[in-house]
C-alpha cells in the first residue's frame, strides 16, 4: 500500500498483517527533516559567529580606543573587557548546536522508520543514535503528546521500563525513575496529535485491558522482547 504522506510531516504505511491486524510503519516526512537539518546548520553558524565576535570584542575595542588621545590605558582595557562567562556560555551553545546538527543529519539519512506498530508490540528508537526496542502493548501504560514552545515530543509510560528500554546516562536514569521515555519528534502540532491518537488507538485495542478481557495478558507480558531492528513484520 502506498504511504499516506500527510502535509503535517507524518507518513504512515500499512503493511500486510495476520488475522490480528495490519502492521503500520510510521516515518517522518523527509522534506521536513531536511528543513530541520538546515535550520540547525544556520543555528550552528550563528552561535559560532557570536562566539568569534565575543572573543574579538575586547581586542578591537582596546585597539581603537588606545589611539584616542587623553584616555587612560587602564580605562580603555576596562571598556574592552567582557565577562569571563560570556565566551564560556557561547562555547556551550556552540557545542549544543553542533550536537543537534549532527543528530538532525543522522536522522535525515537514517532509513529506519520512526515507529512500527504491530498487533503485538510497538517498535521505536529511544534515542536517535540508539538501537530499536520492542515494547509489548500490554507493558505500555499510557501515551501523551507534549509541547514546549516549538519542541514537541511523545511520552510513553512503560511498566518494567528497564527490561524493555535499557539505557545509560543521566537522562536515561531520570526517565527510568519516572517509568517513562520521552521521544522528540520533528512534527507539526496536527501531526503530533495524529501520532498520539494512532498510538492510543493501538494501546486501547491491544493493551493490558484488552488482553485481560481475552485472557492473553500473561502470555504476552511474559514473552521475551529483545532489542532489534526496525524491520516491520
Amino acid at each position: 500500500m502506498n504511504p499516506s504522506a500527510g502535509r503535517n510531516g507524518l507518513r504512515v504505511t500499512s503493511l500486510p498483517g495476520n488475522d490480528a491486524g495490519a502492521t503500520l510503519r510510521i516515518e517522518y516526512d523527509r522534506r521536513r527533516l531536511l528543513l530541520t537539518a538546515l535550520a540547525s546548520v544556520l543555528a550552528t553558524v550563528m552561535a559560532g559567529a557570536a562566539l568569534a565576535l565575543a572573543l574579538a570584542h575586547g581586542s578591537r575595542v582596546s585597539a581603537s580606543l588606545l589611539a584616542a588621545p587623553g584616555l587612560d590605558p587602564q580605562f580603555v582595557r576596562l571598556l574592552g573587557s567582557i565577562p569571563w562567562w560570556t565566551p564560556l556560555a557561547l562555547g556551550i551553545a556552540v557545542l549544543f548546536a553542533v550536537a543537534r546538527m549532527l543528530r538532525n543529519f543522522y536522522r535525515l539519512q537514517d532509513s529506519d522508520p520512526a515507529f512500527v506498530l504491530s498487533p503485538r508490540d510497538l517498535r521505536f528508537k529511544p534515542s536517535v543514535f540508539g538501537e530499536a526496542v520492542r515494547v509489548p502493548w500490554t507493558a505500555l501504560r499510557g501515551v501523551k503528546a507534549r509541547r514546549h514552545g516549538k519542541h514537541r515530543s511523545i511520552e510513553l509510560r512503560i511498566d518494567d521500563i528497564e527490561r524493555y528500554v535499557p539505557g545509560s546516562g543521566l537522562l536515561a536514569a531520570l526517565h527510568r525513575r519516572r517509568g517513562a521515555v520521552t521521544l522528540r519528534v520533528p512534527l507539526s502540532r496536527a501531526a503530533l496529535d495524529e501520532l498520539a491518537a494512532l498510538l492510543q488507538t493501538h494501546l486501547d485495542r491491544y493493551g493490558k485491558a484488552a488482553a485481560e478481557s481475552t485472557g492473553t495478558v500473561t502470555a504476552t507480558t511474559m514473552a521475551p522482547h529483545k532489542r532489534g531492528g526496525m524491520t516491520a513484520g
